[in-house]
């Protein structure tokens, strides 16, 4: 598709489809062929949403192919690699195949992301013909119930909430309160030694990414280089979770991954009982108390939710977009979410000329083009306006969305914008940008 703006709903429809088509490798869409040529895990949920309107048949395929990934213990791993050899963080990073209990016959990583899956596949099944969606959830529920059944016995502790050990797991890679939390972590040592002495030139030579993006729009050197040296780390112990939660300085109960695990697992909940089944009391014990939990994130100071180090027990302090996402969980008070939505208008904070920013502008990290601390993601958008629309802030979810369809109008299905200039940024033909368009135009 040309980058080019597109005049109408139907032509931006349809324009939104053939990215998807162009995407498509099997059942499966990888986000964009140039710079993400494999699969990923919260991508392929978007896409499903996505297509659910048009092609519900393909968005079934697409959250079913993720079952070949899927490992031993039921954790969903973040990346499903391809043949595709040119991609900087592949196989031959993560080693899964050297890990027992990892998928036979195909590569992955050994990090999972948040499960927008099972809300994914909540909506594809109401897309389907009655019979149809029935059988398309008895195929995946055994899925969806071993992966949450994961995330409760590996990573939810005594408070409730999941853990999550990766700034990748939360898929809002350099966020401004990860990467404070990051410098306690350790960097490789020679590509540290290169920035510290003004050589950082010949780390961007080795990366692949910036190879296809400037590197202002990506993580800077540093950022990469902690983030690719804890993974190193966790791969040194096997990927086991019980040493990565006793040894890591990098643990975090997240806003946002329990955000999104509060409004999955009532869809593991809702699709149980469409199979009529009964989740294991013991899980849905669990889930419900993750519900409760997640209330005790926001901070009476500065009226927002922080995610918290689980090592210290102290609120990561650095505002950032994920603020909002209890509102999504539909967990938060009236006042709570009328201090929010008061943030939102702020145009000291997150009222851009094109919202919503992923940090905001009073922000010390803020950057309109640098990855996650700056620009608007069309994923992050989804999330707020279904928050505000639960809570009742209808214009203010239908501003959002018809803002975020005009960027898409003005600057082609771009990874990211700039929330200042609506300047497309990161990669083009961008699946999940195309897949959440078909969805609000649906709407």
């Amino acid at each position: 598709m040309s980058e080019a703006a597109i005049p109408s709903d139907r032509a931006l429809r349809d324009a939104a489809l053939r990215v998807l088509a162009d995407n498509r490798r099997g059942d499966a869409t990888v986000p964009s062929p140039g710079l993400y040529p494999h699969q990923w895990l919260w991508d392929s949920a978007f896409v499903a949403m996505g297509l659910a309107a048009h092609d519900p048949g393909a968005a079934a395929a697409e959250l079913l192919s993720l079952r070949r990934g899927q490992w031993d213990n039921g954790m969903l791993p973040h990346i499903i690699f391809s043949d595709t050899p040119d991609y900087w963080e592949g196989p031959d990073f993560w080693r899964s195949r050297e890990v027992t209990g990892s998928p036979s016959g195909v590569d992955t990583s050994a990090i999972t992301q948040p499960p927008v899956v099972t809300i994914a596949a909540e909506t594809v099944a109401g897309r389907l013909p009655a019979e149809e969606g029935r059988h398309f959830l008895e195929s995946v529920y055994p899925m969806l119930l071993r992966y949450h059944a994961w995330i409760y016995r590996e990573r939810v502790r005594s408070s409730g909430l999941a853990v999550i050990v990766h700034p990748w797991e939360t898929g809002l890679d350099n966020s401004p309160p990860w990467m404070e939390l990051m410098k306690r972590a350790p960097g490789a040592p020679v590509g540290m030694f290169l920035e510290r002495v003004g050589l950082g030139r010949l780390n961007t030579k080795r990366r692949g990414d910036t190879r296809k993006v400037p590197l202002e729009e990506r993580q800077t050197n540093v950022e990469t280089l902690r983030t690719k040296a804890l993974a190193e780390r966790y791969r040194s112990w096997g990927y086991d979770s019980g040493v990565i939660l006793a040894r890591s300085k990098v643990v975090v109960e997240s806003v946002d991954f329990n955000s999104i695990l509060v409004r999955a697992n009532r869809a593991l909940d809702a699709i149980a009982e469409a199979l009529d089944r009964r989740l294991p009391d013991d899980l849905a014990a669990a889930m419900q108390k993750t519900e409760q939990a997640l209330e005790s994130l926001w901070d009476d100071e500065s009226e927002e939710y922080f995610s918290r180090d689980f090592r210290t027990q102290a609120p990561m302090r650095t505002s950032s977009v994920v603020t909002f996402m209890p509102l999504y969980a539909g967990t938060c008070s009236a006042e709570r979410a009328r201090s929010l939505v008061a943030k939102l208008n702020d145009p000291r904070r997150y009222a851009t000329p094109y919202p919503v920013p992923s940090a905001p502008l009073d922000s010390p990290y803020f950057s309109d083009r640098r990855y996650w601390q700056g620009p608007t993601w069309m994923n992050m958008n989804h999330f707020i306006a279904e928050g505000l629309r639960g809570a009742g802030y209808l214009d203010e979810a239908a501003t959002i969305e018809r803002s975020t369809v005009d960027l898409v109008r003005r600057s082609g299905f771009r990874e990211y914008y700039s929330p200042l200039t609506g300047e497309g940024l990161g990669a083009g033909d961008f699946s999940w940008t195309a897949a959440l368009v078909l969805e609000h135009l649906a709407e």
